[in-house]
């Protein structure tokens, strides 16, 4: 009689601690590692004082808005931009703006 038909206890041991280390340790720390990322993603939401902007909504980058290769700042918040200054004595001063689109004024030849 082949004693390999039955597998001993030993061997169904083995087998289980084998399937648990090749499929729910990997599981668990994928698991561990995805949220982990999406709180630095995410991260809580902080109340804010009344009267204070939401940084979450803040956007601050340089754009070229007069086409003449110097950037102005430019800070965006709830869709609005607006020009982010310095006045004379060097504090930070928060402007509305538009931009009006440049005249094509053809040169005829005479």
């Amino acid at each position: 009689m082949n004693k390999n038909i039955i597998p001993s206890t030993k061997e169904i041991r083995r087998e289980r601690e084998d399937k648990f280390f090749k499929i729910v340790i990997p599981l668990v720390f994928i698991v561990a590692c995805s949220a982990y990322g999406y709180s630095i993603i995410n991260p809580p939401q902080k109340k804010l004082e009344s009267g204070y902007v939401n940084q979450n909504k803040l956007e601050i980058k340089a754009t070229d808005l007069d086409n003449n290769k110097v950037f102005e700042t430019t800070l965006n918040y709830k869709g609005k931009s607006y020009l982010f200054k310095e006045d004379e004595t060097g504090k930070p001063v928060v402007v509305p703006y538009s931009v009006i689109p440049q005249k094509i004024i053809p040169q005829y030849n005479k």
